[in-house]
């Protein structure tokens, strides 16, 4: 028996005391441990059950005027009626519903701003950087509620939106309200498009971007492009045109690179750019249609066996396909031979009659199909009026 009160010189002498004492207080430990871990979470649970619900869940924007899809984050309030006073278009902004500005995100359009110009990426981003710069200094509080300062390009590098090679570029600058100044960091999607540009914007306060993580970028990755604008020659009519032509919703045609989608919400065509289509589907946006007519196929053959009832039996070592097209003249025959392999035939214009020895004669006409005897001696002749023309393809070995 174990007398803890007497310890340590009665479990000096016994060690399974010593064990027994060890195990109840690694026990002891062990219960400490999980009740605190669980006080801790219980805690913690509020937060992080708020903490996802301001900006986990996104919402879906949709410009059929412009031709875009945007997300952004839910309970954020867009606004696409801006009164337009820049010499680019202010397509849409959205905002956190608070009542100090400190994120956002715009999308924005330049017309004709490509217009005549060689597009070079080192000049575009010269261009920008200095048009950025100008932007900055030009603001004031009378007219825009606050000053810019201390413009900065920190990062850039090349992206694809939409079939298109653009630029996602990080910068930064100072914004003085009163006498409080923050600093702003600003993610600018540029993609040119044409004689255009697009330019969508995420931007926030520094101090409080760690708080929605990563929706602005996310914001940005969502943009895409749904119908051809003005980038590149148009192939294809537009699809209000084919439309306002009587031309079947299933038969509309769009421009290369270029999808049919039907959107869920009204089944309204679209014409989407393959590299963003699947991105579309998988959010519930729309699903494929066909930008052809619908194209038909007839089983001409399916067998397992040759024409006199062989089983079928691939060649070993490499395989080796052969295709030709065999013209025998009117009277012509093609003398006794074998196929060591498997030889698909299609007549593809007139008659053969083929003698198969004591397998008997078979007579093959314009659209008959077979797999040839194998190891047979046969002999092929055209009895009819008009030269014979049969497709084979032989299935060999190097």
């Amino acid at each position: 028996m174990c007398f803890f009160s007497s310890f340590p010189n009665n479990l000096e002498s016994n060690n399974s005391c010593k064990l027994l004492y060890y195990n109840l207080n690694k026990a002891k430990l062990l219960i400490i441990f999980k009740v605190l871990t669980l006080w801790l979470f219980l805690l913690l649970l509020p937060l992080l059950i708020s903490m996802p619900e301001a900006y986990s869940e996104t919402d879906l924007y949709e410009n059929q005027d412009y031709g875009f899809t945007i997300e952004y984050p839910s309970g954020w309030i867009f606004n696409d009626t801006i009164p337009q006073k820049n010499k680019w278009v202010e397509i849409v902004s959205f905002l956190p519903e608070t009542t100090d500005w400190s994120q956002g995100i715009y999308v924005n359009k330049w017309i004709g701003d490509l217009k005549a110009k060689e597009f070079d990426a080192n000049e575009f981003l010269e261009i920008h950087n200095k048009a950025a710069q100008d932007w900055c200094s030009s603001l004031s509080k009378m007219d825009d509620g606050f000053n810019c300062m201390n413009y900065s390009l920190i990062d850039q590098k090349t992206v694809s939106v939409s079939g298109r090679d653009s630029f996602l570029l990080e910068e930064s600058w100072t914004r003085i309200e009163g006498e409080t100044s923050s600093e702003i960091l600003v993610y600018n999607l540029q993609i040119p498009d044409g004689e255009d540009k697009w330019t969508i914007i995420a931007e926030s306060k520094k101090e409080i971007l760690k708080e929605n993580s990563n929706i602005l970028k996310n914001a940005l990755d969502s943009f895409t492009l749904l119908n051809q604008t003005n980038s590149g020659i148009e192939k294809t009519p537009s699809l209000k045109h084919q439309l306002k032509n009587n031309v079947e919703p299933t038969n509309l045609s769009c421009n290369p690179g270029f999808v049919l989608v039907f959107k869920e919400s009204d089944k309204s065509p679209a014409c989407v750019n393959t590299t963003s289509v699947q991105k579309l589907i998988d959010r519930g946006w729309g699903f494929l249609g066909s930008t052809t007519k619908e194209i038909s196929s007839q089983t001409i053959l399916d067998t397992d066996q040759t024409v006199i009832g062989q089983q079928i039996q691939y060649p070993f070592g490499s395989p080796k396909i052969t295709s030709k097209i065999v013209t025998i003249p009117v009277g012509a025959e093609t003398g006794p031979h074998i196929h060591e392999y498997p030889m698909f035939a299609y007549i593809m214009k007139g008659e053969v009659t083929v003698d198969y020895g004591e397998k008997g004669f078979k007579t093959f006409v314009k659209g008959d199909s077979i797999v040839e005897a194998i190891n047979y001696i046969h002999n092929g002749k055209n009895n009819g009026g008009e030269p014979t023309e049969i497709l084979i393809v032989l299935m060999s070995e190097e």
